[in-house]
């Protein structure tokens, strides 16, 4: 672990989310062959997000992420209307944040931002580069 990594506190919070890599979501690829270096580019964009937090942006529990309950492709099947423009403006604001951080989220689609009520939050950071950064093997979802 690099000495600049936030350990995670012990014993966890409750409301805690704990991601593990999973290779059915890689298939046959070559992101499959390296998933440690997925591991360290989610935690590398973490670690700059935890400093510079955002209403629309996951909130960084060390390497931990507040658990949400519902993306926002299940939100848009439910019947209930919500605002899709304070959704969009919401969205817009988590990505404008990263931007200004020198971050660039490479995967953004509905099951990557979760609603926390009626605010979007932007999740998932595994294809996350700083600005210029060369994207790796795994970037985007598919017909995304």
């Amino acid at each position: 672990m690099e000495p600049s990594f936030t350990l995670a506190p012990d014993p966890l919070p409750p409301n805690t989310y704990i991601k593990k890599p999973s290779i059915l979501h890689y298939s046959d690829t070559h992101a499959s062959l390296d998933l440690g270096r997925h591991i360290l580019t989610e935690i590398e964009a973490c670690e700059v997000l935890r400093k510079s937090p955002h209403p629309n942006v996951a909130r960084i529990l060390a390497v931990l992420l507040r658990t949400y309950f519902m993306t926002l492709s299940q939100r848009m099947r439910e019947a209930a209307t919500f605002d899709k423009s304070l959704c969009l403006r919401g969205i817009e604001d988590g990505v404008r944040h990263m931007h200004s951080l020198g971050l660039v989220h490479n995967d953004l689609n509905p099951s990557n931002i979760m609603m926390d009520g009626n605010r979007p939050v932007v999740i998932n950071f595994d294809s996350c580069k700083r600005e210029g950064d060369r994207l790796g093997l795994k970037g985007g979802t598919f017909d995304w």
